[in-house]
C-alpha cells in the first residue's frame, strides 16, 4: 500500500508590494498550527519517507515546523517549484512519480489544488480547505491516474481529526 499526504501550507503573512507572494513567511498562529500539526502526524506515525513543498516560503516553514515533532530525523524536504499555486494534476504528476520510490509521501502545497487534488484522487469533497489541513489518502494499486485512493484521515485547526475507519488498514 501507497499513503500520500496532502498538506495545506499553515497561515502566512500577508503580501504586498514590500513582500512577494512566495516571500511570505508563516504567521505567529501558523507556525503554532503547524507544530501542532506535527505532533498529531507523529502520533499517527510513521514519518514519511520523501516530502515535496512548493518553493514559496510558507510552505517549507510548514514542513519544518512539522518534521520537528519528529525528534532525530534527517529528511531534507525537496522544493518543487511546479507546486508553487498547482492545479491537481500537477500535484499528482509529483505525487505519483514519489508514490513510485517510496510507500509514504508528503506535499505541502496551496489551494485549490490540494482541496482539487482531494476529490480528483479519493473524490471526497471538503469545502474551504482550510491553512494547516491535511489529508492522508491510501492508494491498495497505484493507478497512473490516481483516482482509486482512499480517504483516511483529515485535520484541520477547527476541525480536529476526522477517521475514515472503513477505509483499508482503518489506521492513518
Amino acid at each position: 500500500m501507497k499513503y500520500l499526504t496532502l498538506l495545506r501550507h499553515a497561515e502566512a503573512e500577508r503580501g504586498g508590494l514590500a513582500c512577494p507572494d512566495e516571500a511570505r513567511p508563516l504567521t505567529e498562529a501558523g507556525i503554532g498550527d503547524a507544530r501542532h500539526l506535527g505532533g498529531v502526524l507523529r502520533n499517527l506515525g510513521p514519518p514519511p519517507q520523501a516530502v515535496y513543498t512548493s518553493n514559496a516560503l510558507r510552505t517549507r516553514e510548514t514542513v519544518v515546523h512539522l518534521l520537528a515533532a519528529w525528534p532525530g530525523i534527517s529528511l531534507e524536504p525537496e522544493a518543487e517549484p511546479d507546486l508553487y499555486l498547482a492545479e491537481a494534476s500537477t500535484i499528482w504528476d509529483v505525487a505519483y512519480s514519489a508514490l513510485l520510490q517510496w510507500d509514504h509521501v508528503w506535499i505541502c502545497a496551496h489551494n485549490p489544488g490540494i482541496t482539487e487534488s482531494v476529490e480528483h484522487l479519493c473524490g471526497n469533497r471538503i469545502e474551504q480547505f482550510p491553512p494547516a489541513g491535511v489529508v492522508r489518502m491510501v492508494f491498495e494499486d497505484l493507478l497512473p491516474t490516481g483516482t482509486n485512493g482512499s480517504l483516511l484521515l483529515y485535520h484541520a485547526p477547527d476541525v480536529g481529526c476526522v477517521r475514515n475507519h472503513s477505509s483499508p488498514g482503518g489506521v492513518a
